[in-house]
């Protein structure tokens, strides 16, 4: 484990293992203690403020000097004194990117929380009378007797459902290991074993109606609040992506204000990747140009050559990760960027991550006005908006009517195509053909990917919010930061997926349903006077095609080598050939890269399926070990907090 903790109980108490707390000045890591409890917190607390203040009598710091491990300012301090004052409904309150573990020692228990959209993994088990906290699975894995894999897990993992499911979201890779959630806080009690899981979180409870669908009335509210979620994510150090598009140049752009303003330290790093030989995404060359002459001295760019950066050519050297990752095929572009963020010292990276999710207004309305038999209304919906986009009004009707309302309903001719197994490159609901026919039938993958495509319509009170909610639920456990930037010592932090910003977007996406040249109209209309007007009334940017299939190509031998590892007959999921035969189609640019999705992921599978016996038996190093006494007595402010 490169950067995180272990937390586990002894007889005379609690032990706490700190990974690389000298990263990232010490944020990404903290501890804190008082005489009978103490909290670990990976990642970072946003809006602190908010928080102290609603601590009455906390004053600056959120516990008495000295009783926190680095600093009674620290993540895991004010974590603590929320505790201390409010027991899980203080825990329930604090937002940021985090996972954190709390050790009462007085009521003998653990809790464990996660944020909303589980920034960082957090995994529990148990050993004998021990309950081990780990946010890597190897520490785990290293006490258990058996690594056995999970084929539940598996089988979500290739029919799409998210980690957010119900089915999925308590599980990892190997058995009896278990997932701490997004939407509950955990209490574990040593003395009997008992669990309870007290919600905290509902993404369907969140959305915030603006109480109007005039963009111009709503832009400046979202521009206030995606301006704090930027303020609050700027710590140290600072660096952002900038790929020329409308999302990463706000995140860029309001960064910089805020620094100006005092949060943070000039200049702001700009790192882009840009293209001499891809002539397709070399045209966002001039748009990254745009953004760093205008900012001038102020901003200090970075370009880094990605033209010999391919899909695929991360699975040369993988990163380790301790479960399946479904984007690890792509993250050759944002390790690279990493990787020169770190080379500069930066303490955190901002991103344009996830404004595509709730900021791209589609006609989804147009199904529920046919749910509702509105026939008329909704043709008329989808002539106006074909007029908007420069489309047909059939084609509108059918993908954003016809498709999701069949969806809803179960309908197997959702998609336009059969259930059951399908020939790859396969649409993203039917069974791949590469999945053993055996396998499938033990599994029932078809029945249980059509159970998955219409839960997804399903998630919200209408059409439109089950999209906006399934966008939310694909980006829950993202791996990214875990991966990738948390071993650098670097905090990777996406303002565009702040939960406050995202209520007024969920209400938004619930509104909206005018017809719209923009795909993002609500952000065009809130960076006015900010953003370039060439990026600003932008409706597209260029799709990375020309890294996608080339990719295949180039690691064709590579990949083939990886589907005939010894390791992928284990379970007799994958038919070898049937799988070579899919990846050899896609490498001549024959499909069509939506209709790639599915292969994508696999080949991500069958590469930690390929590298995970390796990686489990990496030595891990000791870490700094700290101890909390057990507390033999339980007194009336324990029995009080407990009542909370």
């Amino acid at each position: 484990m490169e950067c995180g903790f272990v937390a586990s109980n002894e007889e005379d108490g609690a032990v706490f293992r700190l990974f690389d707390m000298s990263g990232n000045n010490g944020r990404l890591v903290s501890f804190a203690k008082s005489a009978r409890c103490a909290a670990v917190l990976l990642g970072s607390l946003h809006y602190r403020a908010d928080r102290v203040a609603a601590i009455p009598g906390l004053g600056p710091s959120p516990i008495a000097p000295g009783q926190a491990a680095d600093g009674a300012d620290s993540d895991a301090a004010l974590a603590l004194a929320a505790y201390a004052h409010s027991g899980s409904r203080g825990l329930a309150g604090l937002e940021g990117d985090f996972c954190l573990v709390v050790w009462d020692g007085e009521r003998q228990c653990f809790l464990a929380r996660r944020d909303p959209l589980g920034a960082y993994p957090l995994f529990w088990t148990r050993v004998g009378s021990s309950t081990v906290f780990a946010t890597g699975l190897r520490a785990l894995l290293a006490l258990a007797p058996s690594h056995a894999l999970d084929e539940g897990y598996l089988v979500d993992f290739l029919i799409g459902t998210t980690l957010a499911s119900r089915t999925a979201a308590e599980s990892s890779p190997y058995k009896g290991v278990h997932r701490v959630t997004t939407t509950e806080i955990l209490t574990i009690d040593i003395p009997d074993g008992r669990c309870t899981h007290d919600p905290c979180w509902n993404w369907r409870d969140q959305v915030s109606d603006p109480g109007t669908d005039r963009i111009e009335e709503i832009a400046p509210v979202y521009r206030d609040l995606l301006r704090a979620a930027v303020r609050e994510r700027i710590h140290g150090r600072i660096a952002a992506h900038l790929s020329g598009g409308m999302d990463s140049a706000t995140t860029c752009l309001l960064a910089l204000d805020c620094i100006e303003r005092g949060r943070g330290e000039l200049p702001l790093h700009a790192l882009s990747l840009v293209y001499d030989r891809r002539s397709t995404l070399a045209l966002e060359t001039p748009f990254i140009d745009s953004i760093l002459e205008g900012a001038g001295d102020r901003l200090c760019g970075h370009r880094i050559a990605g033209d010999d950066i391919l899909h695929f050519d991360v699975l040369d050297d993988p990163p380790v990760h301790d479960e399946p990752c479904a984007a690890l095929w792509a993250f050759g572009q944002e390790r690279a960027l990493l990787e020169a963020s770190a080379g500069l010292g930066v303490d955190t990276v901002l991103t344009g991550e996830g404004a595509d999710d709730l900021l791209h207004v589609s006609p989804n309305h147009i199904a529920d006005l046919l749910a509702r038999w509105r026939l008329g209304a909704a043709w008329k919906s989808a002539c106006a908006w074909a007029r908007a986009r420069g489309s047909n009004p059939w084609s509108i009707l059918r993908r954003h009517g016809l498709a999701p309302a069949l969806a809803r309903r179960g309908g197997m001719l959702a998609q336009g195509l059969p259930a059951g197994r399908q020939a790859a490159p396969s649409d993203q609901w039917s069974v791949p053909a590469w999945i053993s026919a055996e396998f499938s039938r033990r599994h029932e993958l078809a029945a249980r990917s059509a159970d998955n495509r219409s839960r997804i319509y399903r998630l919200g009170p209408s059409i439109a919010s089950s999209l906006a909610l399934h966008g939310i639920e694909r980006r829950i456990g993202e791996a990214q930061r875990s991966i990738l930037a948390a071993p650098r010592g670097i905090a990777l932090a996406h303002p565009f997926l702040d939960p406050r910003v995202m209520r007024l977007a969920l209400g938004v996406q619930c509104r909206l349903q005018a017809p719209s040249a923009l795909r993002k109209p609500l952000l065009a209309e809130a960076m006015r006077g900010v953003l370039p007007e060439a990026i600003r009334t932008r409706r597209s940017t260029r799709p990375f095609n020309e890294i996608l299939y080339p990719g295949y190509s180039r690691n064709l031998a590579k990949l083939r080598r990886l589907i005939n590892s010894p390791p992928i007959d284990d379970l007799g999921m994958i038919d070898r050939k049937v799988l070579i035969d899919c990846v050899e189609e896609a490498a001549l640019g024959a499909a069509m890269p939506s209709r790639l999705r599915r292969l994508n992921e696999t080949l991500s599978l069958v590469t930690w399926l390929s590298m995970r016996a390796k990686w489990e038996t990496r030595p891990m190093a000791p870490g700094e070990v700290i101890r909390m006494p057990a507390v033999r007595a339980r007194g009336a402010g324990a029995a009080a907090m407990a009542a909370s």
